[in-house]
């Protein structure tokens, strides 16, 4: 491992440092030669206060299923869902089938013949149940049994039946909405005038039943551009845009419009990358939000989160590697 003064961040931010501190020290003999040396110290011990180390820059971490995003003098980043909710016909659930598709089965691996009347009544709990679920289902079941013979425990023989029996006589107690400590507060989304799409948490949590339907699109999937639910790739890097714009505003209080010539950005990249991903991230961050320079940090799956594997400094014109 390399110590913190070989890697070139950590130099170049020594190195800095030691410059800053030269020169405020000659400003400072300058400045009492001419007789005004405390009312600069004030100046510049505000100016410290102001701009601290790392307060300019943004550290952007995508993911599949969170974006973790905060300033670089920040302990702990901010975490957000990596999804956005559009505007839709019909919202996920109607339009995919119900996943895992699951059917009931015997122990002999056969489907369950039922009666007419129950199977009207399951017609839609027959679909709910797979082969891999019965599975694991009967070997839990088995390995139950046994362990109630060796105790000496009495099996019933219907205690399937009894249990059923139990659950439809049992009302269910509700639970008043300021005592539920897992209370979730939904989007409430206005019928008047909707937005044309949620971001983050806001997204996650619009009712099924909306009007209009919103559909969850998440623009990432398992560390790959999620290319399959998006007609062109434009509308995708459109959403991550949204995406980006609105984590920054809602968790940073920093608009778009306060980015330009203000603000650096760290952009985090997996071990195992794409190439035209890391071109298209830096046209985003560079055309788009109009970011000074951008440093790229690739971080294995092995390796030290601080340890930097490739970094790249570009200009406001940049040419793609």
């Amino acid at each position: 491992m390399k110590r913190e003064d070989q890697v070139m961040v950590y130099r170049q931010q020594q190195e800095e440092s030691a410059k800053a501190a030269l020169q405020q020290a000659k400003d400072k003999t300058a400045a009492n030669a001419n007789g005004y040396g405390d009312a600069m110290d004030v100046d510049e011990e505000g100016e410290k206060e102001e701009e601290m180390l790392g307060s300019k820059v943004i550290v952007i971490h995508p993911g599949s299923q969170n974006l973790r995003i905060g300033l670089a003098s920040d302990a702990l980043p901010k975490s957000i869902p990596m999804v956005i909710a559009r505007r839709s016909d019909q919202a996920e659930f109607e339009v995919e089938p119900p996943r895992p598709k699951r059917q009931k089965v015997d122990a002999g691996g056969n489907v369950e013949e039922e009666d007419e009347e129950e199977e009207e009544e399951e017609e839609e709990e027959e679909h709910m149940f797979g082969p891999e679920f019965t599975h694991q289902l009967h070997e839990m079941s088995a390995e139950l049994k046994q362990r109630m013979r060796n105790n000496k425990r009495r099996i019933l023989p219907n205690s399937k039946d009894l249990v059923i029996s139990y659950n439809n006589r049992t009302t269910a107690e509700v639970v008043k909405e300021h005592n539920d400590p897992n209370r979730v507060e939904w989007t409430e989304v206005q019928a008047d005038s909707p937005p044309e799409y949620y971001v983050g948490k806001e997204a996650l949590r619009i009712p099924d039943t909306s009007r209009p339907r919103y559909r969850l699109v998440w623009p990432i999937r398992h560390g790959w551009l999620n290319e399959k639910d998006y007609k062109s790739k434009r509308r995708l890097f459109a959403d991550i845009r949204v995406i980006l714009e609105g984590a920054m505003k809602a968790e940073l209080g920093i608009a778009k419009k306060d980015i330009r010539g203000a603000y650096s950005a760290v952009l985090v990249v997996p071990d195992l990358y794409e190439k035209v991903y890391v071109n298209e991230m830096l046209e985003l961050l560079f055309k788009d939000f109009f970011f000074q320079q951008v440093c790229i940090i690739q971080v294995g799956a092995f390796l030290d989160p601080g340890c930097v594997e490739q970094l790249l400094t570009c200009q406001r014109t940049f040419r793609s590697p």
